[in-house]
């Protein structure tokens, strides 16, 4: 696969995970908890990667788990965080401060491939910072959002980010499909205990039956769709790309469940939002631009000595 197919698939995975931010935030309102949203997650991604890929996963070895295991356990972490802290604060800061992961990413190189990171990566990661200030409203007292809930799904970015640069480096040594069931199926269990653990699980009420079907039709999106065809295509599409474009191509997630959540009336508009938002998608620009403007700026001074 060329690069750029593969950078045009995990824009589509953007567009569909964008949606995922409103279902998810229709299914935890029609009963379920967070746990047992993130459980049919991996049931819907271990299924249909075992019923795909079943001749690759009956001959795994060692090194297939090894690999399966800690994909499988970040994805999971970063779900359930992303999921629980979406049900304590509004689905834009939700699809905002998860796309923060693109700055981890090349943090994650650094520290655990060696990869040193540009001076624009710290430059982004000061962007985001203040964005997510300005977001959570951290800057003054809180009003509306839950500021308990914008730092679960901001630790969830953090675990995203070791998730992606794992995959972009060691996650290509076993075939996608099977790291992609092991995903599904540690994102199952570890979902299925935390529902346990936080009193779940729970689901929406017969008693209900416009909520029982509105609870029905978000966890086919977000397992069938958000989940199981959009993880496989990331497995398989950040074989053919680099960490750092697949995640900078991701980003977009955030853009476009924040503009679909305010559309629906999901959420309301207001200051914090945009300049918390245009913080955050400024630290996201200056993380993606493939500008090096150190060499950029050179250029602009011997341009300047030449005319002097």
């Amino acid at each position: 696969m060329k690069k750029s197919r593969a950078n045009l698939l995990l824009f589509l995975v953007a567009v569909i995970w964008g949606g995922g931010f409103l279902f998810a935030k229709v299914a935890l309102e029609s009963g379920f908890d967070a746990g047992t949203v993130s459980m049919f997650r991996g049931l819907f991604l271990m299924v249909i990667s075992f019923i795909i890929f079943f001749r690759h996963i009956i001959k795994i070895n060692l090194r297939d788990v090894v690999v399966g295991l800690i994909a499988g356990g970040t994805n999971a972490a970063g779900f359930i965080l992303q999921t629980y802290g979406q049900s304590l604060t509004t689905t834009s800061h939700a699809s905002l401060l998860t796309v923060v992961y693109v700055v981890f990413v090349p943090i994650v190189l650094w520290i655990f491939y060696g990869i040193r990171p540009r001076l624009k990566t710290v430059f982004a990661l000061i962007l985001c910072v203040l964005g997510t200030l300005f977001l959570t409203n951290m800057l003054r007292e809180s009003e509306g959002s839950s500021l308990v809930g914008d730092l679960i799904v901001l630790a969830g970015a953090v675990v995203f980010g070791v998730n992606m640069a794992y995959l972009g480096q060691s996650g290509r040594e076993s075939h996608y499909g099977v790291v992609a069931f092991f995903m599904g199926a540690v994102m199952f269990v570890a979902s299925l205990i935390f529902s346990f653990a936080t009193g779940g699980p729970h689901f929406p009420s017969a008693a209900d039956p416009v909520a029982l079907r509105r609870g029905i039709i978000s966890i086919i999106y977000i397992g069938l769709f958000s989940t199981a065809l959009c993880q496989i295509l990331q497995v398989l599409c950040q074989r053919h790309t680099s960490p750092v474009s697949a995640s900078v191509i991701l980003t977009l997630e955030g853009l476009f469940g924040s503009i679909l959540a305010l559309v629906f009336g999901f959420d309301e508009f207001s200051l914090n939002l945009v300049v918390g938002g245009l913080l955050l998608t400024a630290g996201v620009f200056v993380q993606v631009s493939e500008i090096n403007w150190k060499k950029l700026f050179a250029k602009r001074r011997k341009k300047e000595e030449k005319e002097e």
